[in-house]
This record gives structure tokens, sequence and C-alpha cells, in this order.
């Protein structure tokens, strides 16, 4: 090639690339333009539909995932309540045996079901025997399966105590449960509950039918401080309680006590009629109707039920003699029981706990 032809060739690759060159430089011009005009531009937020589209398939997931969790927490449950129920019905004639059986399937329930439902049993079928299986449960659970074996330990010792109160010659034998009821009550609930103003009633009008007054007047002081503590002084109950003080103390020969309390009782009583103060609900039961069973030697042929769980020197004295009077916890005057059987209770009487 000659050297003309390579300077030839040389100009048209210099000017070749003065062309790119100047398209490059143009091109870059263009593009720093776009990238302006882009900065300028405002950011286009994303709608909900949008936004709804990208997380549908996550949310999906999710529900069917939950579902399935549900369904088969559902199903496991259900059949855990069938088993629970096969476990009851099979042990259920054992509930009927004697203390041994007794406590030996409550045992069995807590263990294959769980306290709760045990203590709930055990409830239902008050004996030496379950009371033993729940003093157990008390002794070697958790923390949570204390507290329900004692809440069902204190409602069986109550229930033994109603059974034995039945029974006109087992006052003192009541008197040992209520007070087993009321120890309990006190470690669970706390000493100022107002769950311990029945059993404490309850005490004292045990105290009051074997002549023990200022034994009696003790626990219906303690119930109605009770009751004040709690603000329940404005009640039926609370009226109650300061009539039946005031015949305790008469009782005892403190006349001007006696006079105090009956002035109280009259003055809420007052309020009580007239919508001054408002009633409560009642938390006291009623006095447990006597065994209508004159056949029946309770003395000799007690049930097992409701024979006590240990000797114990306190809860009274069997063989003192009772007080002559027709019935201890009426009023001589007006002959007022402390607390009426439902039946003949005042229609415009709204129970409540005591307070004044």
């Amino acid at each position: 090639m000659t050297d003309y032809e390579i300077k030839t060739k040389l100009e048209q690759v210099e000017s070749k690339h003065h062309e790119l060159s100047k398209l490059l430089e143009e091109r870059h011009a263009t593009i720093q333009k776009d990238l302006e005009d882009l900065k300028k531009r405002p950011v286009k937020n994303r709608d909900l539909w949008d936004k709804l589209g990208t997380l549908t398939p996550l949310i999906s997931g999710v529900l069917i995932s939950g579902i399935g969790i549900y369904f088969t927490h559902s199903n496991n449950e259900t059949q855990h309540k069938i088993q629970e129920v096969q476990t009851i019905e099979k042990l259920i004639p054992h509930l009927t045996g004697d203390d041994a059986e007794k406590k030996m399937a409550i045992i069995a329930i807590s263990t294959l079901t769980n306290p709760e439902t045990a203590a709930k049993i055990a409830q239902m079928f008050p004996s030496k025997g379950t009371v033993q299986a729940l003093k157990s449960i008390a002794d070697q659970g958790d923390r949570k399966e204390r507290e329900v074996a004692k809440r069902a330990l204190a409602t069986s010792f109550k229930t033994l105590g109603e059974g034995m109160e039945a029974h006109a010659d087992k006052g003192a034998e009541a008197q040992q449960y209520y007070q087993k009821a009321l120890d309990v009550q006190e470690d669970v609930y706390g000493a100022n509950s107002t769950k311990l103003v029945d059993t404490l009633v309850k005490l004292g009008r045990l105290s009051e039918k074997q002549g023990k007054f200022e034994e009696a007047i003790s626990f219906y002081n303690r119930a109605r401080q009770t009751m004040i503590h709690n603000h329940m002084s404005k009640t039926r109950d609370f009226q109650n309680i300061l009539d039946t003080l005031s015949r305790l103390y008469k009782q005892t020969g403190k006349m001007s006590l006696a006079n105090d309390f009956s002035q109280k009782a009259a003055a809420l009583g007052k309020d009580l009629d007239s919508g001054k103060a408002v009633d409560k609900d009642s938390i006291i039961s009623p006095a447990p109707a006597p065994s209508t069973d004159v056949d029946h030697d309770t003395s000799e042929d007690s049930p097992d039920d409701f024979q006590p769980i240990q000797a114990s020197g306190g809860g009274g004295d069997s063989n003192q003699e009772p007080v002559k009077v027709v019935n201890p916890i009426q009023d001589a005057a007006s002959t007022t029981q402390l607390f009426p059987s439902e039946k003949n209770r005042d229609a415009n009487s709204m129970d409540s706990p005591f307070s004044n």
C-alpha cells in the first residue's frame, strides 16, 4: 500500500473517531439530562392494590397455615376431653367405695387429667378419703395445683361440717370440720377475706348451741369486723349479726353492750326497710336442715364420709350440758332466727355480708 493510501486511511479513521466522540458526547449529555429530569420528578407511591398484590401470596400462606394449626389444636383438645371423660367414667365406681378407693380415685384423676378436674369431683364426693387425696395434691403439687386443692379442701371441710351439723349429737365433730375449713380459708384467701364470714358464723352458731357464749361472741365479732373491713356493713346479714350479738351479750350479763348492738341493729333495719341502705346478696348460707331419720342412731352408725380426719382436742366439748332454751339460735323475745331458711326469708330482704 502506498503512502498516499495509508494517509487516506488514517484520515478516514481519524474522521470516524471524531464522529464517534461527538456522538458519545451527545448521548452522554442526553442521559445526563434524563437523569436530572428523573430526579426532579415526584416519587409515585404504590397504591393499596399494588401492595395487596405483593402481599397476597404471603398472607394466603399464613392464613392457610393458621387454619391448619387451629383445626389441629381443636381436634387435639376434643380428643383430650374425650379421654378425660372416659377416664373419669371408669373411676366413678371407686368414688362410691371406701375411703381408700376414693383417695386413690381422686389422685388418679388428678394424674391422668388435671388437678382442677380432680378438685371439682372431690367436692362432689366429700369424704375422709377425698379430703386425704386433696391434702396429698396440696402437699405435692406446684403452686397452682396447691391453690386449687386447698380451695376444694376448704369447701369439702364445710360440706362435711354441714353433714355433721344436721345430726343434733354431732355438733363437736361439725365444729372440728368448720375449724379446719377456716384454717384453710385463711391460708388461701387471707385473714380478712369475706370467704371466711360464713364459716365464722357457722362456728358461732355451734358454739351458741353448746352454751359457749363467749366463744360464740368471739366468732360473731370476727365475722362482723371482717365485713366492716370489706365495707359490707349496710346489709341484712350484718343486721342479723348485730341482733345475735345483742342476744349473746344478754346471755353473758353484759347489758350495756347488748343494748348498744340492739340499737344499731334497729337503726340499720330502718335504713334497709326505707331504702336508705342498699342491701347486697347474702354471703351466709342457711343452717342445714336437721336430720329427719329418727330411727337412725348417728352416734353408733355414722357414715365414714362424716368421720373426723384426725382426733383433735379443739372444736367443742361433746359432754357439756346443752343450754335449756327451746332454740338457742332464736331471740328469746322476738323468736327471730339469725339465718332463716330460704323459704322463711323476708321477701324484701336481699341478704349481704356484715359490716358495722
